[in-house]
């Protein structure tokens, strides 16, 4: 009899640590189901958080990419406008070059007309006047008399200095003409312009 109460005991007992041992393991597993349930929601709070972040950051990419594309267009457009003025540019400095040549050979070519009718005709002749300066109805007998007189001597020096001085440019012009003063101040010019046209 005692022995079948203390089996019976002993079967509650047993019956009783089965069950505190299933408690105990039933609140682990809610445990565990409750973790793995905020760990759920914080995923999909940061799984829309980041959906968010990348339609965000795509929306960004987008517009980066059109506004690349537009400053390329626009890069090509300057490029080719540049390329354009510099070819006219260079067009303006041979055209300016070719000009001040132009210009120094119509100097060059006016000396030697200069000289030509300097030569051709006697500056002497062309600054003395006859005797009678009445030439209206001169007397036939003295027409052959009258003897040209010199009528002023500081005329003819200062036509004499002037052919001499254009001799000496005209030679001047011909030796050196890409040396002379005026030329080198044109090409001054012109390259300063240019420097200034570049910046």
């Amino acid at each position: 009899m005692e022995e079948s109460f203390e089996n019976t005991i002993e079967k509650i007992k047993l019956m009783e640590h089965d069950q505190e041992a299933k408690l105990k393991q039933k609140r682990e597993y809610e445990l565990a189901i409750s973790s793995l349930n905020k760990a759920l929601k914080d995923i999909s709070l940061a799984t829309e958080k980041c959906i968010q972040e990348y339609t965000v950051s795509t929306k960004k990419v987008n517009a980066l990419q059109h506004e690349l594309f537009i400053a390329k267009i626009r890069r090509e457009a300057l490029v080719s406008t540049l390329t354009t003025f510099t070819e006219e540019l260079s067009n303006l400095k041979k055209q300016s070059y070719d000009g001040v040549h132009a210009v120094w050979n119509l100097r060059s070519d006016l000396c030697t007309m200069i000289q030509q009718g300097v030569d051709e005709y006697d500056i002497r002749a062309l600054l003395v006047k006859p005797k009678h300066s009445d030439m209206g109805n001169p007397d036939p007998k003295t027409r052959c008399t009258i003897s040209p007189v010199l009528l002023d001597e500081g005329r003819l020096k200062l036509a004499i200095e002037k052919r001499d001085k254009a001799i000496a440019e005209r030679t001047r012009l011909f030796l050196e003409p890409d040396n002379g003063k005026e030329f080198t101040r044109i090409k001054n010019a012109l390259n300063y312009s240019m420097q200034r046209i570049n910046k």
